[in-house]
């Protein structure tokens, strides 16, 4: 937003007046998220609809004009912040007024009495010794050598994923990795009959030219066993079937994958929202799993590599009611 000022006046289709503020506060034109302010709604209903219609218009602008701006849905809002309902209770009793949690989203408040709980905090996180990198690329060393073509091609879809900033796109990458190395294998020769005779049938039909190609397309991605059928194949395969991932069983925490893919693929005919914690819970687990193939595909020695824990530095922190 290039803005130097702290607001920006502008106003609702429904000629309803409405502000645009950097949050907590700042300059626009530096700020990394927003509020919008609009009020003097006669119900709060009338007000949730107001601005879940701001929300639709948003995220449409978003897709229509190829911006980076992140509006959450419904199921996509979180709290940012809270109070303790023992320090909400003190301040109600002390000053008169409800003070509402924070929320990345869509937030309902009576103008006279509530207010809106914002804190900003300046925050950075370093390894306590920066040395485990080069240790690493110590031990790893020459180990690139030893890959076949597929396995490098799904560790450098891990270094895709681990650059990219949603975490969203970044599991789906990571899930892209996993399904390379989940080869597909020619089905059966009995179900190729079947698959053959199907495509007699196909090219005897009267059928217009174009929609017979397409059942031959389908039909030729039949002829080898779907991605379900090789992670059964792969979960009962040895050892495998006594192998835990973040507390799962592996055959488990794989279904959970694959439900995860689909509802991040297929949001509209998917139930449920799925939270930060369990999608990045989804994407350790499953960078685990595709490490762990690269390395018996390729039978390479193990390692241990140690990564100290962080060390989180307070800059600054300010609390807002807004």
């Amino acid at each position: 937003m290039n803005w130097e000022s702290d607001s920006h006046p502008w106003h609702l289709p429904s000629n309803r007046a409405a502000t645009l503020v950097a949050r907590p506060s700042g300059p626009l034109a530096t700020a990394a998220e927003f509020h919008i302010d609009a009020g003097g709604f006669e119900t709060a209903a009338a007000a949730r609809d107001e601005g879940e219609r701001l929300r639709s218009a948003l995220r449409l602008a978003n897709a229509v004009l190829g911006l980076s701006l992140r509006v959450p849905t419904a199921t996509e809002e979180m709290p940012r912040a809270r109070l303790a309902p023992q320090v909400k209770e003190q301040i109600a009793q002390e000053h008169g007024v409800n003070v509402v949690d924070c929320v990345f989203g869509l937030n309902v408040l009576e103008e006279s009495s509530e207010f809106e709980f914002v804190v900003k905090g300046d925050l950075s996180a370093r390894p306590k010794d920066s040395s485990f990198v080069f240790e690493a690329a110590g031990q790893l060393w020459g180990y690139g050598d030893k890959l076949d073509d597929v396995s490098m091609r799904a560790t450098e879809l891990l270094n895709s994923a681990a650059r990219d900033p949603s975490l969203k796109s970044s599991f789906l990458i990571v899930f892209l990795a996993f399904d390379l190395l989940m080869a597909r294998r020619k089905r059966p020769e009995a179900a190729q009959d079947v698959l053959a005779a199907l495509r007699q049938v196909v090219d005897d039909s009267e059928l217009q030219e174009q929609e017979k190609a397409r059942l031959r397309s389908y039909l030729g991605a039949w002829t080898k066993t779907s991605l379900g059928a090789e992670i059964e194949e792969f979960v009962a395969a040895g050892s495998n079937r006594d192998i835990e991932v973040r507390g799962k069983p592996l055959a488990e925490f794989l279904r959970d994958c694959v439900k995860m893919r689909g509802k991040i693929a297929h949001p509209i005919h998917s139930e449920g929202s799925c939270s930060e914690e369990v999608l990045r819970n989804c994407r350790e687990g499953l960078r685990q799993v595709v490490l762990g193939i690269v390395w018996a595909r390729n039978r390479l020695p193990p390692i241990e590599i140690e990564r100290p824990g962080d060390l989180v530095q307070i800059d600054g922190m300010t609390v807002t009611f807004l």
